[in-house]
C-alpha cells in the first residue's frame, strides 16, 4: 500500500473510531485527488488562507465552521484539519498541515453540561478554568529554499508546531506527523478522559504508529524542541 492510501485509510479510520465513540458530531471523510502527478489526502477544495488571516480568531472558527472546513467537529466544538500532499512517483509527503481549531465558544458549552455529568468521558471539556488554545503542526521543506539555514531555520523549521495563532510561534519538531499520531496527541493532551478510557492500551486501530521521516536540522536541535521516538 502506497503512503498516501495508508494516511487515507488511517483518516477513514479516525474519523470511523471517533464516531463510534460519539466524540464526532459532524465531520467529512478524506479523499484523493491527483492533479498532474501530485496526490492530495483532504476533505474539500477548502480555502486553507482564512486561518493565517488578521482577523479574530472567534471569525475564523465560526467560518471554518459554517463552511464545514473541516475533516472532524468534535463534541465540543473542536474542529480537527489534516491535509497532506504527496509526491505518488517517490511516494513521499511534500507538505502536510494538521490543525486543532478549539470552540470559542466552549464557556457555552460549560455553562450547560447537565447532558454530561453523569459521564467522566467529558471531565476535560467541562472544566471553567480551560484556556482553549489552536494547535498546528506544519512540513514544508520548500519554505526556506535559497536561503542561509542560519539565518532562516530558527524562524521556519521546515517542521514545526504552532500554538495560539502566533505569527513567530515556530516549535521545530524532529519528525513528520502521520494522522494517527496527530490524533493521538490531541486526545491526550486536550481530551484526556476520553484517551485514557477508550484507547490508551487498547487496541484501537489508528493508534498503530508507523516509521515516519526525521527532518530537523542540527541548527534546529541547538533550541528547545519536539522529539518524537516511534519505537
Amino acid at each position: 500500500m502506497t503512503l498516501a492510501k495508508s494516511y487515507l485509510k488511517q483518516i477513514e479510520d479516525i474519523t470511523s473510531f471517533l464516531i463510534g465513540r460519539n466524540l464526532s458530531v459532524s465531520q467529512n471523510f478524506p479523499s484523493l485527488n491527483i492533479e498532474t502527478g501530485i496526490l492530495y489526502v483532504t476533505d474539500k477544495d477548502f480555502d486553507m488562507s482564512i486561518s493565517q488571516r488578521n482577523i479574530s480568531f472567534r471569525e475564523i472558527y465560526d467560518t471554518l465552521d459554517q463552511q464545514y472546513n473541516y475533516n472532524i467537529k468534535l463534541i465540543d466544538g473542536g474542529l480537527l484539519q489534516l491535509n497532506y500532499m504527496f509526491n505518488i512517483k517517490e511516494d513521499s509527503i511534500l507538505r502536510h498541515r494538521l490543525a486543532y481549531f478549539p470552540s470559542p465558544h466552549l464557556a457555552t458549552f460549560q455553562d450547560s453540561p447537565s447532558r454530561y455529568d453523569d459521564d467522566e468521558l467529558y471531565a476535560d471539556i467541562l472544566r471553567k478554568n480551560i484556556l482553549p488554545v489552536p494547535v498546528r503542526f506544519d512540513y514544508d521543506p520548500e519554505v526556506n529554499k535559497n536561503k542561509q539555514p542560519e539565518d532562516f531555520e530558527s524562524i521556519h523549521p521546515h517542521s514545526h508546531v504552532t500554538f495560539g495563532q502566533y505569527q513567530n510561534c515556530r516549535i521545530a519538531v524532529s519528525n513528520l506527523l502521520s494522522p494517527s499520531m496527530f490524533i493521538e496527541f490531541v486526545l491526550k493532551s486536550f481530551y484526556g478522559s476520553f484517551y485514557y478510557r477508550e484507547i490508551f492500551r487498547k487496541e484501537a486501530l489508528f493508534v498503530k504508529h508507523q516509521k515516519v521521516e526525521t527532518c530537523i536540522t542540527d541548527f534546529e536541535k541547538t533550541s528547545i524542541h519536539l522529539s518524537i521516538s516511534i519505537q
